[in-house]
């Protein structure tokens, strides 16, 4: 999704263009995947205005979002940002949790390159 990457990679002002076009017309995605897809970016966008707490609760939802609807690779990817955003916050533990849900269903997929990423978010927490 272009909001969600737009986010990712830093173009925030892109990302809050595209995700008010989608919320204009939300009969279009609020069914489905895409839905979890919004919340993620909606969270990006939380987190870079400071409301970190917002942003937490809105990953959560949209991981819940992303297993409700079967796609664990979005999961899994939800999750490792939710662990990152989690270790900022202080919440090693909880991070913990959602890191090894992550690489469970990363090994699974044979996903390298995100175990790679789980892997380097472990060793910066010790």
């Amino acid at each position: 999704m272009p909001a969600l990457l737009a986010g990712l990679s830093g173009r925030l002002p892109q990302a809050r263009e595209i995700l008010a076009q989608l919320e204009a017309h939300p009969e279009q995605w609020e069914l489905g995947a895409v839905t979890g897809q919004v919340m993620s970016a909606r969270a990006e966008i939380l987190l870079d205005e400071g409301q970190a707490e917002e942003a937490l609760r809105l990953l959560r939802q949209a991981v819940h979002c992303f297993q409700e609807m079967h796609v664990p690779l979005e999961a899994a990817t939800a999750r490792l940002r939710l662990a990152e955003l989690l270790i900022l916050a202080g919440d090693t533990e909880g991070a913990g949790l959602e890191l090894g849900g992550a690489e469970k269903v990363f090994r699974r997929a044979q996903a390298s390159w995100m175990l790679e990423r789980c892997s380097r978010l472990r060793a910066s927490v010790g």
